[in-house]
């Protein structure tokens, strides 16, 4: 499916693990854009809590089957998951709802821009870090997506 398709502006996203570092990163890029976005995960607390919050993303604390409707357009799921173990995936499959594993979405996403990635074995966090500091001083409009929490990002990950 294109991403157009996927990503049409004022629509349903619904993320299953949701707090996870890039999946909410992803929810964080996604909302800025105008989807509309929520989700779910456990009721761990994570530094990603407090930025979903602050986002006014509405998010559950666990995983009910009731939350996938006719009106979701898309679900994006962590890999930590599976429709054979999670209600909502369970659901979203049963409606024919699209779904994409994180790292698809990513990459679907990324489709509807010029992007660049930073790939490797070690360092690949830091040195997109250091990319994105370096393109918000030069002004050079971006979106960012690191793969942990940067001081020089506020503490996120975009």
């Amino acid at each position: 499916m294109l991403s157009e398709q996927l990503f049409k502006q004022n629509s349903n996203i619904y993320f299953i693990g949701i707090k996870g570092t890039g999946v909410c990163a992803l929810a964080e890029l996604m909302f800025n854009a105008g989807l509309k976005c929520s989700g779910s995960d456990t009721s761990e607390k994570f530094y990603t809590d407090e930025i979903l919050n602050e986002l006014n993303i509405p998010y559950y604390e666990d995983f009910n089957a009731e939350r996938v409707t006719k009106e979701t357009d898309l679900v994006i799921y962590s890999a930590a998951y599976t429709p054979e173990t999670n209600p909502e995936l369970k659901r979203a499959q049963e409606l024919g709802i699209p779904m994409l594993k994180y790292t698809d979405a990513l990459g679907a996403w990324s489709e509807k821009f010029d992007s660049t990635g930073i790939c490797g074995v070690h360092g690949k966090t830091t040195t997109t870090a250091i990319c994105g500091v370096l393109m918000r001083a030069a002004q050079i409009p971006a979106q960012i997506l690191v793969g942990s929490a940067a001081l020089d990002f506020g503490g996120r990950s975009t």
